[in-house]
């Protein structure tokens, strides 16, 4: 564990004298024409040691490899996307084909039902009522496909995750040890705060080698930021958290 921490501390840059501000800025670009998705109240580390390193040589240390999802995990995930997908669209069209339908019930009410405006419109709500019907068959099955497909999803992903989190309690743990004595050897503490309603963030830190740490988590993926900076005082160095610089990592 010494060796470790020798080795993690010697490729860290410490700088004396006074510090400096890092600006972080949190915000995903819209897509589709969409306003820019600003990320308040993220929480921010900022690290004098490149976590990643310490995880990776944790994880090459241990004896046992690291379970990884199998294939067949990541098949039945695509599946259900795929239904999930397919039910949503047929959600979609089952409601816009019964909002015509009320709208030509409306246009109907009032008129007579000898005029040719009537039979038109009777004979358009009929069709309506067809394509609701066929629509709404098709939409029930296709959650009935997607709610099963999650279901097993579900207890695939549960055994795994007991599994994984089982080797990571195993591999990782000398971290309660190593972190302490790597922050002792460089002189330094982890600097945590929360981005405000603007998405910025201001840290103050002393000179030398950071990184900039964060989690965003979407509906089906999570953005994860480890960026590596280098503080040298005067204007506030400003780092950008935005998808371009993320790693984009599967919910599993």
């Amino acid at each position: 564990m010494r060796r470790l921490v020798l080795l993690l501390a010697a490729g860290f840059v410490v700088s004396a004298g006074c510090g400096g501000d890092i600006m972080v800025q949190a915000q995903l670009e819209g897509t589709d024409g969409a306003e820019p998705l600003t990320l308040a109240n993220l929480p921010v580390r900022v690290l004098p040691y490149d976590r990643d390193a310490l995880f990776d040589s944790l994880a090459a240390a241990y004896p046992v490899p690291e379970p990884t999802v199998p294939d067949s995990v990541l098949q039945l995930r695509e599946e259900m996307l795929a239904a999930q997908a397919e039910w949503q669209r047929n959600e979609a069209r089952w409601n816009e084909v019964r909002d015509s339908m009320r709208l030509v019930r409306d246009r109907m009410e009032g008129l007579s039902r000898a005029s040719g405006e009537y039979r038109l419109l009777y004979r358009e709500f009929e069709r309506l009522e067809a394509e609701e019907r066929s629509t709404n068959r098709v939409r029930e099955a296709a959650f009935q496909r997607m709610s099963s497909l999650q279901s097993r999803l579900a207890a695939q992903l549960e055994e795994f995750r007991l599994k994984k989190q089982a080797w990571e309690d195993e591999a990782f743990a000398p971290l309660d040890t190593i972190i302490p004595a790597l922050l002792k050897s460089l002189g330094r503490e982890e600097v945590a705060d929360t981005t405000d309603a603007s998405g910025v963030v201001r840290i103050k830190v002393p000179k030398g080698r950071w990184w900039v740490h964060a989690r965003y988590t979407l509906p089906n993926e999570e953005l994860y930021w480890n960026l590596p900076v280098e503080v040298t005082g005067g204007d506030p160095l400003v780092v950008q958290l935005t998808r371009q610089n993320a790693q984009i990592r599967p919910r599993i």
